[in-house]
């Protein structure tokens, strides 16, 4: 068999080394394939973003439900490369997506998406509605690869998206009045509330309250603020008045239907609240005695903390209220469905008197009220807490830290401050001097602090 192959390889050795003649002067320079362009580049070429309207977002300042076109410069050969990440790019991402497979940690991020490929441009549009005010990651990975000519990207892709704040971006619910899985609602209540958190189509005619897999309940519909119902502080509601009243002892469930339509064309609904009604008539609102803070005020209805420019409401109920509050010209308004809420009085003078009027309202629609006289204090300290290290490497609690900073106009002693991690606790006081002039940052640490131990990592300058 060897020696067959042998002249073979001898004609194979000769073919090479014969010279080709050069082509007449005369001869016409070879012609490339005429109407072949050339392939462009295999990069991203363009992101765009739509709402479901077909209306352009900027990427930076996108509606809540968006449509993410990317257009390559050459088709692409599939869509298993690219992807939608909660959080902003960052080295880590742009490593990972550089070969693979995908880390752990990536692939929690990514967020579900439909995704369609058609030539050069993939479509891909989140299943969910994004957080206002949030950044994503639009991801192309470095593997991803030309239909036409096989290339893939040089390096991977990342592009931020990030959600408008504004109302005109998109809407959903933001909670019913009942809530859902309230139970002991009274029968005899004369409105129900869906809130939505931006601007929605006329919300009346596609709210609804039905009785649990039974017949829909007779209602008068129609939309208002929801300041203006006294239940949230903003938004739009979605009012139910039921003509007659509920069913006691039963479920019902208020229903948003699956046509109701934000301002960028995205569903709102499907969406559903359940609730049931008691048996027989309620209490009226009463407080709820709380254990306020040793830095706060005792009220009728909770608890105060006062500083020289607001304060802070912590009010308690036995059951299920909305909340308003009147003070300095101003109203606060909270829905309260487990009886307690949190509200802040901001924009205060210094030693100012303050009258707050607290009304509490119920299913039924019973109040109960009560005013209050609080005064704010004199101007304190311009002292805050920049950095802590509450969970050293090193041995505890030695090692631990409370960096502060002097963001005022004066220097200030810290003598007599104390640092505590519980609002029940005053804390280990400051005891002696140490004057901090304006801008300038002090670490408060325990008598065995050693910033030499080596486990944690430097204290940052400063």
């Amino acid at each position: 068999m060897a020696h067959r192959l042998l002249p073979a390889l001898a004609c194979v050795c000769l073919l090479g080394c014969l010279r080709v003649p050069p082509a007449p002067p005369d001869a016409a320079p070879p012609v490339e394939d005429e109407g072949v362009e050339p392939l462009p580049p295999f990069t991203l070429a363009e992101l765009s973003v739509e709402d479901a309207r077909g209306e352009a977002w900027d990427p930076d300042d996108a509606c809540s439900w968006p449509t993410i076109r990317l257009r390559f410069g050459q088709p692409l050969f599939e869509a298993d490369a690219v992807w939608l990440l909660e959080g902003e790019p960052d080295p880590d991402t742009a490593d990972d997506l550089s070969a693979r497979p995908l880390r752990v940690a990536t692939e929690r991020r990514v967020v579900e998406s439909e995704i369609t490929l058609e030539g050069d441009t993939l479509t891909l549009r989140p299943t969910r509605r994004l957080e206002a005010g949030a950044t994503y990651t639009v991801a192309v990975a470095a593997w991803a690869r030309s239909a036409a000519s096989g290339e893939t990207l040089e390096a991977p892709q990342l592009a931020p998206l990030t959600v408008s704040r504004s109302p005109e971006a998109g809407g959903a619910v933001r909670g019913a009045w009942p809530p859902d899985g309230a139970d002991a609602v009274d029968a005899e209540m004369s409105a129900l509330f869906v809130a939505f958190d931006g601007a929605i189509e006329d919300p009346s005619r596609a709210v609804r309250l039905r009785r649990e897999g039974g017949e829909v309940v007779a209602t008068d519909a129609h939309a208002l603020p929801c300041a203006d119902a006294e239940t949230w502080p903003d938004g739009l509601c979605a009012v139910l008045r039921p003509r007659a009243p509920l069913a006691p002892g039963s479920a019902h469930v208020i229903e948003v239907e699956t046509d109701l339509l934000d301002a960028t064309g995205a569903p709102v609904g499907p969406w559903a609240a359940r609730f049931t009604t008691r048996l027989d008539a309620g209490e009226p609102p009463a407080p709820l005695a709380l254990t306020c803070h040793p830095d706060e005020q005792a009220l009728e209805v909770g608890c105060a903390l006062v500083d020289d420019r607001s304060v802070t409401f912590r009010l308690a109920a036995t059951e299920a209220v909305r909340v308003r509050v009147e003070a300095a010209g101003r109203r606060l308004l909270a829905v309260a469905p487990r009886g307690d809420a949190t509200l802040r009085l901001d924009g205060l003078s210094p030693e100012a008197t303050v009258r707050p009027r607290f009304v509490l309202t119920d299913y039924a629609g019973a109040t109960w009220e009560t005013e209050s006289v609080l005064s704010t204090t004199p101007p304190l300290a311009t002292i805050s807490i920049e950095e802590v290290r509450a969970d050293p490497l090193g041995p505890e609690p030695r090692q631990e830290y409370v960096e502060v900073l002097n963001w005022g106009d004066e220097t200030v002693d810290l003598l007599g401050f104390s640092i505590t991690d519980r609002a029940s606790s005053e804390g280990d006081f400051i005891p002696r001097t140490a004057r901090l002039a304006p801008g300038q940052r002090a670490l408060i640490v325990g008598a065995a602090f050693d910033p030499e131990e080596g486990s944690d990592p430097e204290v940052p300058p400063g």
